[in-house]
Parts: C-alpha cells; structure tokens; sequence
C-alpha cells in the first residue's frame, strides 16, 4: 500500500506562505497633527529656515521638498481646508507663494502643490514629485 506525501507537503507549503501574511498596514495619519505638521513646515519655509531645522525641532519632522531644499524662498502659502486621506497619509492641496528675484515691486509668483503627510510613526512631510 502506498501513501501519498502530496496532500501533506501542499498544506505544509500553503501553512509556510500564510506565515509572512501577519503585517499590517500602518495607522492612518491623524488629521489635525498632519494638518499642523504641514503648516509649521511651510512657516519654517517662509521664516527662511532649512530643512534639517525641522529635523532638529521637537517634534522632529522629516520633510522633502526638492525647491526648498534648492533654495527657493517661499513668501506664503494656502492650505486647502479640504484634505483627503491617500493610503495611511494625509494629502494637502497648497498654493505656494515665492519670492520673485526682481525685487521689491515685482510680484511673487504663485504654484500649485501637492503634499502628503505622514503622523505615525514619525512627521514626514512630501512634496509630491520631490
């Protein structure tokens, strides 16, 4: 009489690859702590500070912005009331003021942007596209 292993080995295999399935997906970011995360970041901005100043504050935030960190100065921003929940993040519309390099009478030009938020289990701040 012969035993067949085939049955056995595949519920070993199927018992194998259900064990890596336990992770679970990061908590979604807190609203009003992402909503404030990103307003002291861009005041940050405005104020003329660096990006590694936010890594050193308390709470430390993380943030990537390719043109603030190219050396762009902000003059203001707008943060839409309406933000959206992208995955575990929060996403924020901005309109973003800069300073324009033709001095005091010229007008600061103003560009749309995209960032989302991070709150857990850190700040992180990214600027879509950086």
């Amino acid at each position: 009489m012969s035993i067949s292993h085939q049955p056995i080995l595949a519920g070993l295999l199927i018992a194998a690859s259900l064990t890596g399935c336990s992770a679970t997906a990061p908590p979604a970011a807190d609203p009003d702590s992402a909503r404030k995360a990103l307003e002291r970041t861009l005041q940050a901005w405005v104020e003329g500070k660096t990006v590694a100043s936010l890594r050193e504050a308390t709470p430390p935030i993380t943030v990537q912005d390719h043109q603030w960190e190219s050396g762009r100065a902000l003059a203001g921003f707008t943060i839409s009331p309406h933000e959206q929940s992208a995955g575990s993040d929060r996403l924020f519309h901005v309109v973003l003021r800069f300073r324009s390099s033709g001095g005091a009478r010229s007008t600061p030009s103003e560009e749309g942007a995209e960032y989302y938020v991070a709150t857990q289990p850190e700040l992180v701040v990214t600027r879509s596209g950086s």
